[in-house]
């Protein structure tokens, strides 16, 4: 993983009292809670052993992620530079990027050992490419071996030694181009809570809508690379209040939504994931045992591969299974399977858009279909504001409906 290091400016005096506070608690345990008393809000209490004056703990009481403590020490002043330590696999893709197809290609070759780094050394390919080509292959190989376990000693040694060989034959590149880009700084990025107000109009007529989102982030309002999707978010809660109806309804309520969307290629086959669990609101079957819609309880979890593309951005395609329960299914529960898949795309620095669609079959229980497709937007307006504004359409139990959300997020 990358590493994001915070050099602290702790006096002498202060280091020695940390140690001495550490050395106090070596024979001494405690309970660890995921929402509060983690290891970020333990890490704080460490700092303030160090610096009593601080009181870093004081500012949270229902939970803290490892970002909040990132905020707090930078707040705090404790910290006024940060570098940026990226992985063995990040430096593997610098090098990528850096190479043709070709030259890609050649490179996993003489991993592949399907041609030797002599028979590069003797092609007509110019002299920085040979050596982009020879530099990704070694990384490549050492992160086979030193971190995946990929491959034998004998083999990764024969191999190391023979393109590092005719590696050093080829001196310096013309042009060097080894520095890795910046990511956006940790503490740069939103902060965790969201609230949201907006209207809507749909089949059931104009609505209002009000959500609240804990912590962290979804696919659209993080801000992390291009080339990757990353979705955290604890109790997201939606509600809707209906003009015509005169009703203030529940429209979902996630317990947990995770979504890890790691785009594959020919050197790295990552595994993309997702998993949500709480109330989702459903269009009913006109002779269903409740009104025309809903509250069910969803479990839903899938996997599948990703891919970027520079033009068309971060797509996936995901395999899933998803089981409903609740007293207005015909037997109480449903239990499906199907796909889903989705393009998620920069179109400037501040917005972006994501496109996707999803299609389920429940063959036991309440047995029917279900298939939605929309599309969001989410324009950045500040670091801590944004517009959002969602079209979408689905059809379940053979009943169709479509809607359309215009939503101002605040996140504090």
């Amino acid at each position: 993983r990358d590493i994001w290091e915070y050099p602290l400016n702790l006096s002498e005096c202060e280091v020695r009292r940390m140690l001495m506070h550490l050395w106090e608690l070596k024979d001494l345990y405690s309970y660890y809670y995921f929402f509060d008393e983690n290891c970020s809000y333990n890490l704080l209490f460490l700092l303030e052993s160090a610096r009593p004056s601080l009181n870093l703990t004081e500012q949270f009481s229902l939970w803290i992620l490892p970002i909040d403590t990132v905020k707090a020490v930078k707040e705090a002043g404790l910290s006024d530079t940060v570098h940026y330590r990226p992985s063995k696999a990040g430096r593997i893709k610098q090098k990528i990027s850096q190479l043709s197809d070709a030259g890609q290609q050649l490179a996993l070759d003489i991993i592949e050992e399907k041609t030797t780094p002599q028979s590069l050394a003797e092609q007509n390919i110019e002299k920085d490419e040979k050596i982009g080509i020879l530099d990704l292959a070694a990384d490549y190989l050492q992160y086979q071996y030193y971190a995946k376990e990929e491959i034998t000693k004998p083999r990764y040694q024969k191999l190391l030694l023979e393109s590092l060989n005719i590696r050093s034959r080829l001196g310096k590149p013309e042009e060097n181009s080894d520095a890795m880009p910046t990511p956006p700084l940790p503490e740069n990025v939103h902060e965790s809570n969201r609230f949201g107000i907006g209207i809507g109009v749909g089949d059931e007529g104009v609505f209002q809508q009000m959500t609240y989102r804990p912590a962290f982030g979804d696919l659209l309002d993080t801000d992390y690379r291009q080339d990757q999707g990353i979705q955290i978010e604890f109790c997201p809660l939606e509600l809707r209040y209906y003009d015509e109806d005169k009703d203030l309804v529940l429209q979902s309520f996630d317990l947990i939504d995770i979504v890890s969307v790691s785009p594959a290629d020919r050197f790295f086959m990552p595994y993309s994931w997702k998993i949500s669990t709480g109330l989702i609101r459903k269009k009913m079957r006109e002779d269903s045992k409740t009104e025309e819609d809903a509250l069910l309880y969803s479990v839903n979890t899938g996997g599948g591969l990703a891919v970027y593309h520079d033009v068309f951005g971060l797509a996936y395609l995901f395999l899933e299974p998803e089981l409903l329960l609740g007293g207005a299914l015909s037997e109480n529960y449903a239990l499906g399977m199907g796909l889903s898949a989705g393009l998620l795309k920069h179109m400037t620095p501040s917005w972006k858009c994501h496109l996707s669609a999803e299609s389920m079959y429940f063959g036991l229980g309440d047995r029917h279909s279900a298939s939605n497709l929309s599309l969001s937007q989410h324009l950045q307006l500040t670091r801590n504001s944004s517009f959002s504004f969602d079209i979408s359409w689905e059809k379940d139990f053979d009943v169709s409906s479509a809607e359309a959300v215009l939503r101002w997020n605040l996140f504090f």
